[in-house]
């Protein structure tokens, strides 16, 4: 991850995680390798950040813009051993952990796409 943005997604997990309610942060696919360098360096990205913040649960979103990164089935199985991953945005279909449901939901109203 670039240092610029890897601060900035730094700040933003934290600022968000101090609102009281929340109980998760999703993530966003496309963030998490953004030179499209592959599943090694997402996988890296995503495992720093689960490092960093192990008291967090996670969500991701494969937002189409600015362009669509998927994420494998691979990378949940794995994630999910780990008991990081609380909830998946695919285009077509949603998981969501019944237990941390509404406090996703709340993450997820306050979130923007662009990342902005």
């Amino acid at each position: 991850m670039y240092d610029r943005c890897r601060a900035a997604q730094y700040r933003q997990i934290e600022d968000m995680m101090k609102i009281p309610g929340i109980g998760a942060y999703v993530l966003v696919s496309n963030r998490l390798d953004q030179k499209n360098e592959g599943e090694a360096v997402f996988e890296a990205n995503a495992q720093e950040i689960f490092d960093r913040y192990p008291e967090i649960d996670f969500g991701i979103y494969e937002c189409p813009m600015p362009w669509k990164r998927l994420v494998t089935t691979e990378f949940l199985r794995k994630a999910g051993q780990q008991g990081r991953m609380v909830a998946v945005w695919p285009e077509a279909t949603t998981w969501i952990r019944p237990s941390t449901a509404s406090a996703v939901a709340r993450a997820m109203s306050s979130f923007s796409c662009s990342g902005r």
